[in-house]
């Protein structure tokens, strides 16, 4: 389970600010959403400021909403992100994008609850998992992941903070 959102901002490019109750800060693109659905009535700046904060996640005025998952997955996926674009490109080469967020989050939580652990650090932040393992991607291929968990201080919900390839020995 990922952090609920505390607050949120809308950016006049169409992103998110959004704050996590673990006080990391993200910027969520909307963009590749404008397109589809009920999502079309963003295009009007006025509609998309309207965003809050809404049970741990965030809402629209006329109703539009994600899921808290898919707002902190999107550092996996989004080209923009400054940190994640790598990444994202990365996963979006094997069939990874919005449509299969789900798919993507089931699968990395597979590793971490299938696979043994290779690492322990305590930070001050809590405690890191380091776990290795196999993920079916959209395209029909298995790709080898090294994924990072922290158990945050006080708290017994593991949550993802980064994936990326595993080189083969």
């Amino acid at each position: 389970m990922n952090p609920k959102v505390t607050t949120v901002r809308p950016n006049p490019d169409y992103t998110i600010t959004l704050t996590f109750a673990n006080g990391e800060v993200r910027r969520f693109d909307v963009k590749p959403y404008l397109d589809k659905g009920i999502f079309q009535e963003l295009k009007d700046l006025r509609n998309f400021n309207t965003v809050k904060s809404f049970l741990g996640s965030i809402q629209w005025q006329s109703g539009q909403d994600f899921c808290p998952d898919t707002l902190y997955m999107d550092y996996l996926l989004s080209e923009t992100h400054a940190v994640g674009k790598s990444k994202a490109k990365f996963f979006r080469s094997f069939g990874f994008d919005e449509t299969n967020v789900i798919q993507f989050g089931q699968g990395l939580i597979k590793i971490a609850q299938t696979k043994e652990v290779t690492d322990i650090t305590e930070t001050p932040y809590g405690t890191k998992y380091v776990i290795d393992g196999e993920l079916e991607t959209p395209n029909s291929v298995t790709i080898y992941l090294r994924t990072v968990w922290i158990i945050e201080t006080g708290d017994n919900i593991p949550r993802l903070v980064t994936a990326h390839l595993l080189e083969q020995e």
